[in-house]
């Protein structure tokens, strides 16, 4: 094991890199992470364009953008569930009224 330099995130002025030995084993095939490749091209150790480490589902959103869409999604949640809990609404029947009821015939 080989250390080749250091990063700190919150100071990235601290960073320290070993230029030279990162060249070499990057020539005998070693790979570095997508993370690692576009730090080193910040500080201009290797050469190309950043790689894009984002999940791809989930692109960069706007602020404002993120707000209406978590209303409009909500709204449309609340509707949905509302719409599984109200009970199916038969057609209105007429209320049945009590036949009439005929006389008796009377025995004479």
């Amino acid at each position: 094991m080989e250390v080749l330099g250091s990063y700190d995130s919150r100071r990235g002025e601290k960073s320290e890199f070993n230029a030279d030995r990162i060249k070499h084993w990057m020539s005998m095939g070693a790979h570095v992470s997508e993370t690692v490749h576009n730090i080193l091209i910040d500080k201009k150790l290797i050469s190309g364009k950043k790689i894009n480490v984002l999940p791809r589902k989930s692109p960069i959103k706007k602020e404002g953008d993120s707000k209406s869409e978590n209303v409009s999604t909500q709204t449309q949640k609340t509707e949905a569930v509302e719409q599984a809990q109200a009970p199916e609404q038969a057609p209105a029947q007429p209320a049945e009224q009590p036949a009439e009821q005929a006389p008796e015939p009377a025995n004479v």
